[in-house]
């Protein structure tokens, strides 16, 4: 039997259930980019993904027992290291409540969605297409962000996109923009990659969260390192152009709301609100 129908053949032996898992999958990819939530109890509130999470797990669990793969299934030390030191925070917690809605919510993130992308989407052979899928949400909601971006009555703080404010638009495009370059690095369409690479110039110029944008400088040199000489080369070429020269032409002052974003003084030379709790208690 040649590769090809061999191939063929196990596609065609994929279970409706691992199916409905795996679309499951692409769902909450989709869903994620959102904070629709709900107001479960006063401060406390509850996404519509958070739900679908805990099913598609549930779901998942279920068929890997049934296939006797419970026991392949490992979680990383350092995940568990994480969510004990989450648990052992509770202790000088101010709100036992508050502290133990976090650690579900990490729980939910670092063991749930984890285990969920890596050894039902990774290891299934499924990575390229929930990374597109990803590619092709983060383009509608980067389209959303410019366009709030261009309009000047929008305060900078509220170039949010989807999301609640700038501050977590950021942390979407810190994870979504190196995936997409990912992408456009490996990718052979023309189209696709042309496609992606405007979208990650448009998400690092509509980003005004220092940080995110610190963290993104990173991540890319990393990764264009990792590809080859020239590719890094080319990087920082693009990042000096962009910083020096680009952000001067942008219809917003980048250069500064990126400074003020992540300066630890303002103006009057009083320490930003963002890091009183690093000052040692006087």
């Amino acid at each position: 039997m040649s590769q090809e129908n061999q191939n063929k053949n196990n596609g065609a032996g994929i279970s409706l259930p691992d199916k409905l898992i795996f679309f499951g999958l692409v769902a909450i990819v989709i869903l994620s980019p959102t904070q629709f939530a709900f107001e479960i109890m006063p401060k406390m509130w509850l996404s519509i993904v958070d739900p679908l999470v805990w099913l598609v797990f549930a779901s998942w669990l279920v068929s890997a027992w049934r296939k006797g793969e419970l026991g392949q299934i490992r979680l990383p030390v350092v995940n568990i290291l994480f969510i004990l030191l989450a648990c052992i925070s509770v202790v000088k917690a101010s709100s036992r409540v508050s502290a133990a809605k976090d650690i579900f919510q990490y729980v939910e993130y670092f063991v749930a969605a984890f285990l969920l992308f890596m050894h039902c989407g990774l290891k299934q052979d499924k990575s390229l297409v929930l990374a597109r899928v990803l590619a092709a949400v983060a383009s509608v909601v980067i389209a959303v962000g410019f366009w709030q971006y261009l309009d000047c009555s929008i305060p900078d703080f509220d170039v949010r996109a989807t999301f609640g404010n700038r501050n977590v638009f950021g942390g979407f495009l810190s994870l979504a923009l190196p995936l997409m370059l990912g992408l456009a690095m490996y990718e052979d369409d023309p189209l696709r990659k042309t496609w992606l690479g405007i979208t990650i110039v448009a998400g690092v110029i509509i980003n005004l969260s220092g940080a995110t944008l610190l963290g993104l400088l990173a991540a890319f040199a990393v990764m264009t390192a990792l590809k080859g000489r020239k590719a890094f080369l080319v990087y920082v070429v693009c990042a000096v152009v962009l910083l020096v020269w680009g952000f001067s032409f942008t219809k917003r002052d980048n250069n500064i709301i990126l400074r003020n974003s992540v300066s630890l003084y303002n103006d009057n030379l009083e320490i930003s609100p963002r890091y009183v709790e690093w000052q040692a208690a006087s």
